[in-house]
């Protein structure tokens, strides 16, 4: 007896949903730049679930990198204008010595 071939996908591409989304949550938790990555690669995700290319289960979880990303952006821009503002500030009012 030979064994079966396994099954060829119906769909001509591997999703990077999972991807996506690992990079969004490292964006939101420790390098804001992640986000971008992640936001970038949901929004192909999306596209190409759209375009028939990947698997539509993956629209959850490309949806929610996606939202994630601009989560992570928005608080790394935040963290941004807060660094280069007040901190200066505040340095200047400590005495150091």
């Amino acid at each position: 007896m030979t064994a079966m071939p396994p099954a060829a996908s119906a769909y001509p591409e591997k999703s990077q949903a999972t991807t996506a989304m690992v990079l969004s949550i490292f964006g939101l938790l420790c390098c804001g730049i992640l986000g971008v990555v992640g936001l970038i690669m949901a929004n192909t995700e999306k596209q190409a679930i759209a375009a028939g290319r990947r698997d539509p289960a993956n629209q959850g979880t490309a949806q929610a990198a996606y939202v994630i990303g601009i989560v992570a952006i928005a608080l790394w821009v935040i963290g941004l204008i807060v660094q280069a503002t007040v901190l200066p500030s505040v340095f200047d009012q400590l005495d150091l010595g």
